[in-house]
């Protein structure tokens, strides 16, 4: 289902696209068929909802779905492995827009986190 929401967002169809991740999401918190939840594969889907949220103008709602991201990356995959890349991406992102919220500390403090995972 990301696969279509990153389409849609491509051809410009946001409110299609949010409803995609928004039903992804919803699958991927029911885990695999043993209920293991894959929080990397998660937070992917998190971080492109925040994407998607950001372009229509729901800043306030990515910068959520942005701090759900960063916090399931850390959970990492069903083994819990950390993919540092993606978390880092994620966090560096979400500082962007932290600093166009004016939350130029917590925007700082995510940065900080980036460079120490190395990316």
């Amino acid at each position: 289902m990301t696969e279509i929401g990153l389409c849609l967002m491509s051809t410009g169809k946001f409110a299609e696209a949010r409803q995609r991740y928004e039903r992804a999401l919803d699958a991927k918190q029911q885990g695999d068929i043993q209920g293991r939840v894959d929080h990397e594969s998660l937070g992917s889907t998190m971080h492109e909802l925040a994407v998607c949220l950001s372009s229509i103008g729901g800043l306030r709602a990515a910068a959520s779905s942005y701090e759900r991201a960063v916090e399931a990356k850390k959970q990492g995959d069903v083994h819990g492995r950390v993919d540092r890349a993606s978390l880092a991406s994620s966090l560096r992102e979400g500082a962007s827009l932290l600093r166009r919220l004016s939350r130029k500390e917590q925007a700082k403090a995510w940065e900080r986190q980036a460079s120490r995972l190395g990316y």
